[in-house]
């Protein structure tokens, strides 16, 4: 078995575009042979350029696919499918040239205006941003109906007076209407950012070949009607080969395409652009036209025009008006929800997790809050200090996760019975405040104490807490003195707790004078 070489990628690439070079060059030759050569050579030297350019733009595109990413390979399979039914027009042209040109429309006319409708096609399936190219219909087929009425006003005087049956003048007519409206779709494209040609000439060379062949339509289209075209004496004939020269060596070397950054805010900044400038050049043609005193259907023709982009410009500004209230909608709602979040947050912050009773960072704030009320109004209050009896054995004995439990338990019993108003707090381990408002010492002692029997009638076994082996709390009770800071009225708090685990725990003692706790009190307490 004979094993042949692979052909690299690269060296057929490079072939190709050699190949491609060789007859763009050649396609010019001929082209400039059309003008300089004798009138009965001009028709074969113009079919051959239009041929070899209409080759060199089937190969140019077919590169671009094989090439192309698989989200880009249907818009370049469309402009491919538009440059093969171009070349099949040019050889039926060159065909017609040797057995007479029929009227028209015929196969030729069809292949070149298919060839239009597949390029806007292609672009939009070529343009990345979606969103912006979505838009693009909407915004282009008022201006493709203004557009055509721009047209018409202007071919006037030729469709009035030209000779050619109808369905040829409606063909006429519908050259630049087609191709006009696909450089609109381009151009639109461009604008509102859904290509990117910044960095992708390739792709810009294909854009600018498609503008030539509508400027050449434009351009033909009064020729069509008044039978005045002769090959070889026309600026069209150049700029048909030359726009597909355009398309195949650009698509011969586009880059995937791309769309701008943040292509939606492009485009509703961009998008109106054309439609504004469409309807000034109404304006202005339509106030030229009055006065030359124009016929009147060609001031009709540009009032309807006007009046088409107007609405569209009208439907626009409503449309980025409900847009900018539903943004404003949108940024009040997270708005709000970042207050709700803020205040889920601060909430949470001044929470202990475990016991869900107010934590230190709470209670330091209500401190200084409670001591301007008290400095202010000489409002009082009782602090109220409590800790579980014995818990570090609980803990040893029972593990830390039922000494969890049993904290929990103990927090809930206590906020339950807790006066509205008042507010009970974990202040640390398994020490629990209690911040009693317009209390005295006697009042704040008799709440401790209803307290205090709550946690023991509720049994909480704890088997290292004799006699009865049931959690309990010991409370120290401290109210507040005139010029006491809380901070004062909590280490008397403190103080009077120690005194009541002294004394047996399970109980509660009431803040006296100011007197440290003795080394005989501090050794008992474990």
């Amino acid at each position: 078995m004979v094993h042949r070489p692979r052909t690299d990628s690269r060296q057929f690439s490079r072939r190709s575009r050699d190949v491609l070079v060789a007859l763009s060059i050649a396609a010019l030759v001929a082209t400039v042979g059309d003008y300089l050569a004798p009138a009965n050579a001009q028709l074969w030297w113009a079919n051959a350029a239009w041929t070899l350019t209409g080759v060199v733009g089937v190969g140019g595109v077919a590169a671009a696919r094989r090439r192309a990413a698989p989200s880009d390979r249907s818009g370049w399979t469309l402009l491919l499918g538009g440059c093969v039914t171009w070349l099949v027009g040019s050889l039926l042209w060159s065909i017609y040239g040797v057995a007479g040109f029929p009227a028209s429309p015929n196969g030729a006319d069809f292949c070149w205006l298919a060839f239009a409708v597949l390029a806007a096609l292609a672009v939009h399936r070529l343009g990345p941003g979606r969103a912006a190219v979505s838009r693009t219909w909407f915004e282009v087929a008022p201006l493709v109906i203004a557009v055509s009425a721009l047209l018409s006003a202007l071919l006037w005087n030729h469709i009035s007076g030209s000779d050619l049956a109808v369905p040829a003048a409606v063909t006429a007519v519908a050259y630049p209407i087609f191709y006009v409206s696909t450089a609109l779709v381009m151009l639109q494209a461009v604008v509102s950012g859904a290509l990117d040609l910044r960095a992708n000439r390739g792709l810009a060379a294909v854009l600018v070949g498609l503008v030539l062949e509508a400027l050449a339509f434009i351009l033909w289209s009064p020729l069509l009607l008044t039978e005045t075209y002769v090959v070889g004496t026309n600026v069209v004939d150049a700029l048909w080969g030359v726009g597909m020269l355009f398309v195949g060596l650009g698509a011969l070397s586009a880059g995937p395409p791309r769309a701008v950054a943040d292509v939606d805010r492009v485009s509703q900044r961009r998008g109106g652009v054309l439609s504004s400038l469409t309807f000034v050049v109404l304006a202005v043609a339509q106030a030229l036209e009055i006065l030359a005193d124009a016929p009147a259907g060609v001031e009709l023709a540009l009032g309807v025009g006007m009046s088409v982009v107007g609405a569209t410009l009208i439907a626009r500004a409503s449309m980025l008006r409900h847009q900018q209230t539903v943004l404003f909608d949108r940024l009040r709602e997270r708005e709000r929800e970042l207050e709700d979040a803020n205040r889920r947050l601060n909430e949470e912050s001044r929470r202990d997790p475990l016991t869900g009773l107010a934590n230190r960072l709470a209670l330091r704030e209500d401190l200084i809050e409670l001591a301007a009320r008290s400095e202010r109004y000489g409002e009082t209050y009782c602090l109220v200090l409590c800790d579980l009896d014995r818990f570090k054995d609980y803990n040893d004995q029972l593990g830390h996760q039922a000494g969890d439990r049993a904290l929990r338990e103990v927090a809930a019993l206590l906020e339950s019975h807790t006066r509205a108003g008042d507010c009970a707090y974990r202040y640390g381990g398994e020490e629990l405040l209690l911040v009693l408002h317009g209390q005295d010492g006697d009042a704040g002692a008799a709440i401790a104490e209803r307290h205090r029997a709550n946690i023991e009638a509720a049994a909480l076994p704890h088997p290292a807490n004799p006699p009865m082996e049931v959690l309990t709390f010991s409370a120290g009770v401290a109210a507040a003195q005139p010029g006491e800071t809380p901070a004062e009225v909590l280490l008397r708090a403190d103080r009077a707790l120690y005194r009541a685990k002294a004394a047996g725990r399970n109980q509660t003692a009431i803040a006296g004078p100011d007197q440290p706790l003795g080394p005989a009190a501090l050794s008992s307490l474990t």
